[in-house]
């Protein structure tokens, strides 16, 4: 599972390279992107982008984390990240540059890596946390999913914020609806 590809009509999700560090490092920097990231230092550095790409091969070897580089396909440009951790209960997380947000990406690549966690990973649940006053994760979850799985809500507080976390199933009678409801 080294070099997993996935696409979608618009994106293209593969895994991170050290080329790319040069082109997202800077847009972690942008305390808009990354405030409501839980495990990211603020200023973000080439070495600590550096250390991420070489800690996340590893992970992925030992089937324990599956980020992805998100790429606009027409463009060509790194818009994003995107990814699942196994070890974490499959944790789903993401983040885009400003300009892509709002614009259906997050969603998009939420689906297609949720349908990579239950068809490859062979998973049948997924959890996601967000800061309450940052709705966007949530919705993308629900666009993406909610007709394919059944919700189980929980809040939590963490680092003194109100936090809201999502639990997703997949209901065994719908499995086949991925391949209907692209």
């Amino acid at each position: 599972m080294l070099s997993i590809i996935l696409q979608t009509e618009r994106l293209l999700l593969r895994p991170p390279v050290a080329a790319d560090i040069s082109r997202f490092v800077p847009f972690l920097n942008d305390f808009d992107v990354t405030k409501n990231l839980s495990r990211l230092p603020h200023p973000y550095s080439e070495d600590d982008g550096c250390a991420w790409v070489v800690r996340t091969a590893g992970e992925r070897v030992r089937g324990e984390a599956f980020p992805f580089i998100v790429m606009e396909k027409t463009e060509g440009r790194l818009i994003g990240i995107c990814g699942v951790q196994p070890q974490l209960d499959f944790m789903l997380g993401y983040w885009f540059r400003k300009p892509y947000w709002g614009r259906g990406y997050a969603t998009e690549a939420v689906r297609r890596v949720t349908k990579f966690a239950f068809d490859e990973l062979g998973t049948n649940r997924l959890t996601a946390s967000w800061i309450d006053d940052n709705r966007a994760p949530g919705a993308s979850w629900k666009k993406s999913a909610a007709s394919l799985m059944v919700p189980r809500n929980k809040t939590a507080s963490r680092a003194e914020a109100q936090c809201s976390a999502i639990r997703l199933f997949l209901h065994p009678k719908i499995s086949s609806a991925w391949d209907n409801n692209k």
